[in-house]
């Protein structure tokens, strides 16, 4: 299977490797492209993990750039609209959370709500009796029922003005 190669048939490292993904990317097994290339199995693996490795690192690179340039833009359209939301103009507020949410989101600091893990909640315990505890529901209640009263007594107000 190894066979010696002569000086015609050497490739360089880089030219090894670019064509040992070729074959790599047709089907070839590692034998099969051992053998085509005048390499060793082990070479040829070696290649295929480094050139991949390789392609990672500067997609991974070429990646964070574009995430740099994409978060000073984001920035700068932040401060540039953050005056006015201190201010309490709602336009730019709005713009505001929405800038800041792309960069949350840009920066994969957002988790979705169903990936979080669930954590039991310990049950607090009461500091009053079951009595107390009744009573003060019913007063709860009845404001509510006053407030809603009250609320339906405006609305109706209103209504008979217009």
């Amino acid at each position: 299977m190894f066979q010696p190669i002569t000086a015609s048939q050497r490739f360089t490292r880089s030219e090894r490797r670019l064509r040992a993904v070729e074959l790599r990317k047709a089907g070839l097994t590692l034998e099969q492209i051992a053998c085509q290339l005048n390499s060793s199995k082990s070479t040829i693996d070696r290649d295929l993990k480094r050139t991949l490795h390789e392609i990672h690192t500067q997609t991974q690179d070429a990646i964070q750039d574009m995430r740099d340039l994409e978060n000073i833009r984001l920035e700068s359209l932040l401060r540039s609209v953050w005056p006015k939301a201190i201010a309490g103009h709602l336009g730019a507020l709005d713009t505001a959370l929405k800038i800041h949410e792309k960069i949350v989101k840009l920066n994969g600091l957002r988790i979705n709500p169903e990936d979080r893990p669930r954590q039991q909640q310990p049950v607090p315990e009461p500091d009053m009796t079951l009595d107390e505890l009744d009573v003060r529901i019913t007063d709860i209640l009845e404001d509510a029922k006053h407030r809603q009263s009250k609320a339906e007594g405006a609305q109706q107000s209103v209504e008979k003005q217009s």
